[in-house]
């Protein structure tokens, strides 16, 4: 079994700004410093979770006015992302949607559902790389480029210009950290 861990991926708004936000929500998460005008949360609440995942990326997005990244990786297996803005989905991706198909078999190549480069790509300010997000979306899970799930996250993190290494498995989610320069609320 690999890794497993959420995250959002916050655009627009800087630490304090989410750290009192959280606050007063009541939750329990680190987030990361602002770099490159992303902020990374770790929500306790949401760690595997998807439904509060989803919804805690919806309601940052509306109340703050602001786009993001709601990620999961599932045991090296599975990435998925939805993008809110202004808490509306504007797209959702799930690498291996097959997973829980019982004829699943990893030797078969399994092909993503979802994603969106363009939109990715001009919601975030980066029209130039649609063409090298586009097959990193489109790629077979189980190919030779991507037998895991956060070989894939950090390559599109990385196209899009979002800082790797808040937003992927260096750090991951809210239970792998136990330091790093980040506030825990």
């Amino acid at each position: 079994m690999g890794p497993s861990f959420t995250n959002i991926i916050v655009k627009g708004q800087t630490q304090d700004i989410l750290v009192n936000y959280l606050k007063q929500l009541n939750r329990i998460a680190y987030v990361s410093p602002t770099e490159n005008d992303y902020t990374v949360v770790y929500d306790q609440k949401s760690e595997q979770d998807l439904k509060q995942l989803s919804d805690l990326a919806n309601q940052i997005s509306k109340d703050l006015t602001c786009l993001a990244f709601a990620i999961l990786i599932y045991d090296e297996s599975v990435f998925c992302y939805e993008l809110y803005e202004q808490g509306k989905l504007l797209d959702e991706y799930n690498s291996n949607p097959d997973i829980h198909d019982n004829n699943y078999n990893l030797n078969n190549l399994a092909f993503p559902e979802g994603g969106d480069a363009e939109k990715i790509c001009n919601k975030l300010g980066v029209k130039s790389m649609i063409d090298k997000v586009r097959p990193i979306l489109r790629e077979p899970n189980n190919s030779e480029f991507y037998l895991l799930a956060s070989t894939r996250h950090k390559r599109l993190v990385k196209v899009l210009g979002i800082p790797i290494f808040w937003s992927t498995d260096f750090v991951g989610g809210y239970r792998y950290i136990d330091y790093l320069n980040l506030v825990l609320i």
